[in-house]
């Protein structure tokens, strides 16, 4: 335990990584300014074939907090994640991607919400959005204060890197396989009961726009998230419908972050 903090807020941070050499250092570093030091980090190298393994060890040996795996090949981003969902130590499970940030007091103050509303334990933050060359757009996606499973089917305002969850709710292999939006598949199942997600509506997770991804992808983008609802029990008409929203919703996202961007790079 660090700074007299109590180990019932221990933190397991869990990255995945591969081929993350460009921003992984960054990541890193974003969880070591953490105000809130009662953490660990686990980084699963997905069988980078360039110098990201390297890189994290390097950090890890300034910080015996950092626990450094590698897969024997590379095997997607679900197994990594479930992987490090298993070594988890903490109470707390919370995810990082590896070209992802955090703001410094982004652990502190969902820790802090969730002490304040009598036992949450499933917590986001808003999200900023930033380029591959870290610059923040002006739109910043602030969430509704609670989500539920039906709020969540409309549409997912819970980016991986601002989740912390009670390790408990987390189920064996919590990650669903890699041809879904797998994240969101997790989200919908843990929600799937009574279970409400609390947000933090400051944008304390800073999510990098990374050219090529399945986000950044709108028609395969559309496509996963039919198959995704679809994995966790909904029918064919309602995720169909769902797809639908999701497609018109998501391209208006989409605008206003470039949008963002643009007008950011005007003001310089």
């Amino acid at each position: 335990m660090n700074g007299g903090q109590s180990s019932l807020d221990h933190v397991s941070v869990v990255m995945p990584a591969y081929n993350a050499e460009k921003y992984i250092s960054e990541a890193i570093t974003s969880v070591m300014n953490q105000g809130h030091r009662d953490w660990d980090l686990i980084i699963i190298d997905d069988g980078s074939s360039d110098r990201t393994f390297e890189l994290a060890m390097e950090l890890s040996q300034n910080d015996d907090r950092i626990n450094v795996q590698k897969n024997s090949k590379n095997h997607g981003v679900t197994y990594s994640r479930n992987r490090g969902i298993k070594v988890a130590k903490g109470p707390w499970v919370a995810f990082l991607d590896s070209d992802d940030m955090w703001r410094r007091e982004k652990l502190s103050s969902q820790l802090e919400l969730a002490h304040a509303s009598d036992g949450a334990s499933f917590l986001f933050t808003g999200t900023a959005y930033m380029n591959e060359a870290g610059d923040i757009s002006s739109y910043a996606l602030r969430p509704p204060e609670t989500v539920c499973f039906r709020d969540l089917l409309a549409q997912n305002p819970i980016t991986c890197s601002s989740v912390l969850i009670r390790k408990d709710l987390l189920k064996d292999d919590a990650a669903a396989h890699d041809g879904l939006h797998e994240d969101y598949a997790m989200w919908l199942s843990v929600l799937k009961g009574e279970q409400r997600a609390y947000a933090v509506s400051q944008p304390l997770t800073l999510h990098r726009m990374a050219a090529g991804s399945k986000s950044s992808n709108k028609m395969q983008a559309a496509r996963m998230n039919y198959k995704t609802l679809r994995h966790v029990g909904v029918s064919r008409l309602v995720a169909l419908i769902k797809m639908m929203q999701y497609a018109t919703r998501n391209f208006r996202k989409y605008s206003a972050i470039y949008k963002g961007f643009i007008q950011e790079g005007n003001e310089s």
